[in-house]
């Protein structure tokens, strides 16, 4: 009788739910995306707008660096195992995109001399603000730092922070089947290699995992039977290396919790036992 109640209980919220959703929210008007625009990205002014029920459309000129962008607000449908549940509004931008266009437009010139001094290769079509390539590791490197400190005088508050310059060899067709040399995250001018880039991942797992204060100690190389985990509800990871017998080398990330407690987190991926979700294995035992 219980599962029964329950089963009524569940079907009854997700109507709920589903009611709620298929009604939730209206579109932005004009007005309400200029201020949106304004509040998160700096001061603006409307350039045009296009305005109906499904959907709302606005082109600002932003005042700092003398660009335009477009904020837009729309209805967008949730779809369950190929049902519609309704819709809810979204708000998107092409800010970031337009900014990036418009400093590396700003300082090509400088950064055309950097890249022919050092006879290195520039791509700004990327994920990332900039990527320099050359089979000269230390040419691209020095390249790679000096149009970072370049693009760092367009950093006008703080809106390029945490954009990327990567450093790649030059042999294939895409750069992300190359050899990555470094990677430089604004607003430090400051090189970090293959380890320093997954201490920086392991990192930012471990503070969306775990603790969102933690601070990064040590790494240490040790044995997967170290970890006192079960073989068995290791998650194979396609293209990353994972542990497959006990004696398989785990690298353990430690960081400092936001009470002061030492904690790891493993390189590999680990199953819950009582569900499909799965985590970087770690020792944390939070609150």
């Amino acid at each position: 009788m219980n599962k029964i109640l329950k089963g009524i209980g569940v079907v009854f919220t997700l109507t709920l739910l589903v009611c709620g959703l298929s009604s939730c929210g209206k579109v932005k008007s004009a007005k309400e995306l200029h201020k949106y625009a304004k509040k998160t990205y700096g001061e603006c002014t409307v350039v045009s707008s296009t305005e109906d029920t499904k959907s709302t459309v606005l082109t600002v000129h932003d005042k700092l660096q003398d660009f335009d962008y477009n904020v837009s607000s729309s209805m967008q449908g949730i779809y369950i195992d190929g049902s519609s549940f309704g819709s809810v509004p979204q708000t998107s931008s092409d800010f970031d995109r337009k900014l990036d266009k418009k400093v590396i437009s700003v300082a090509k010139d400088e950064l055309d001399a950097v890249c022919s001094k050092y006879k290195v290769r520039m791509e700004t079509d990327s994920f990332s603000l900039l990527v320099i390539r050359s089979n000269d590791e230390n040419a691209a490197k020095t390249a790679a730092s000096e149009c970072a400190a370049i693009l760092q005088k367009q950093n006008l508050n703080n809106r390029l922070d945490q954009r990327q310059i990567e450093a790649y060899a030059d042999n294939e067709e895409t750069c992300y089947h190359d050899e990555k040399y470094c990677i430089i995250i604004l607003p430090d001018i400051k090189l970090l290699d293959k380890d320093d880039e997954l201490v920086l991942e392991y990192t930012q797992r471990a503070r969306s995992q775990s603790d969102s204060k933690a601070e990064f100690v040590r790494k240490e190389e040790k044995k997967f039977s170290d970890t006192g985990a079960d073989l068995n509800r290791v998650v194979s990871t396609l293209g990353q290396d994972y542990p497959t017998e006990p004696d398989s080398p785990v690298t353990y990330y430690y960081f400092k919790s936001s009470k002061g407690e030492e904690f790891y987190l493993c390189n590999f991926l680990y199953q819950d036992e009582n569900s499909a979700a799965y985590y970087y294995f770690t020792n944390y035992k939070g609150e």
